[in-house]
């Protein structure tokens, strides 16, 4: 099982998501029966597989690989288990990358009470700072989420149980990212003087432009049925929050069409938490993978999947697969 995901990660950093997901569909079918000896392998199956199938625009086939990673860990494991509740949270994320954003908060919040009622302090912690993040995300293109966001975010700082310790400790970026929507701090460089802290593990994106990437014309149609357009991007975060050096370290063989130049552009505005380093450190690096998926679909009155004219944005965080060959810039 774990040869399968390995050989998977490695197709997936191809581009070849179609014979990634192949790959891990085959050791899920040889391994299925082992789900009550090794709950947490055979679920990790289909956890990567989610990731995986969105990626090659197969959003119902990660939403069933998600709900049955759940389902895998319960015949080995108990309901109540933090791992468990771990990956019911995992639903929740897939929920929200599929824009279903209540439904990502309605499962946040159940999956708290549970936590919640069984004791699970730092499982309850996730989930209620998943919802804050995800209602903050919400905010920062409807203003009618904004109290919704402040309220999510006093919960946790109210919540004095230790378990809770590291969630109260990100409320400072929950609140950054809050306040840079409000007008008087509409400048985003005045993320600097709201938050900073002291390893660059903690650091949390604050803001980036929002952009339309459904608009026509920004990706390849012609090529839309083969594969995604992928890049793999990377830059360097410095110390004050600021991002410097974006460059493409790989894309796809379909080459990325007009929305890769944007992206860039989109990334160099970014802001991220200020932190602590050293005078001379060139800040923290990071790669990630943005890909523009045409989702399968099956258009009304027809019984047939094509893929959709419209694509949306995935997106990666790689920079772990990338930090080890990497050199600081000047």
């Amino acid at each position: 099982m774990r040869a399968g995901i390995a050989y998977a990660n490695a197709l997936f950093l191809n581009g070849d998501f179609p014979t990634a997901r192949q790959t891990l569909s085959q050791a899920q079918r040889r391994n299925d029966r082992y789900a009550k000896t090794y709950p947490t392998l055979v679920s990790d199956l289909a956890r990567v597989n989610a990731r995986v199938s969105s990626f090659d625009g197969q959003p119902i086939f990660a939403m069933d690989q998600t709900l049955q990673a759940v389902s895998t860990l319960k015949q080995g494991l108990a309901s109540q288990d933090a791992i468990v509740m771990m990956q019911r949270l995992e639903t929740g994320d897939q929920m929200a990358r599929a824009g279903r954003m209540e439904a990502a908060s309605s499962i946040y919040l159940k999956v708290a009470r549970a936590a919640e009622r069984h004791g699970l302090g730092a499982v309850r912690g996730h989930a209620l700072f998943r919802d804050a993040v995800l209602i903050s995300a919400a905010a920062s293109v409807n203003p009618d989420y904004r109290v919704r966001a402040r309220r999510a975010v006093a919960k946790i700082a109210a919540d004095r149980d230790p378990a809770m310790a590291p969630f109260r400790d990100g409320l400072t970026q929950l609140s950054a990212r809050i306040a840079l929507l409000e007008d008087k701090h509409s400048d985003p460089a005045a993320a600097a003087k709201f938050s900073r802290v002291r390893s660059p593990d903690a650091v949390a994106l604050l803001y980036e432009p929002l952009f339309d990437y459904q608009r026509s014309g920004l990706t390849d149609s012609t090529a839309m049925g083969n594969s995604a357009e992928w890049a793999d991007v990377a830059f360097w975060v410095r110390p004050d929050g600021r991002v410097d050096d974006v460059e493409v370290r790989q894309t796809s063989d379909n080459k990325p069409g007009a929305w890769l130049p944007l992206k860039l552009k989109l990334v160099a505005q970014r802001r991220y938490t200020p932190f602590d380093a050293a005078p001379d450190s060139p800040g923290l690096y990071r790669v990630e993978r943005y890909a523009m998926v045409h989702d399968m679909v099956m258009p009304t009155g027809t019984h047939a999947y094509i893929r959709s004219r419209t694509p949306r944005l995935e997106t990666m965080d790689l920079s772990s697969t990338y930090r080890g060959k990497s050199v600081a810039v000047n």
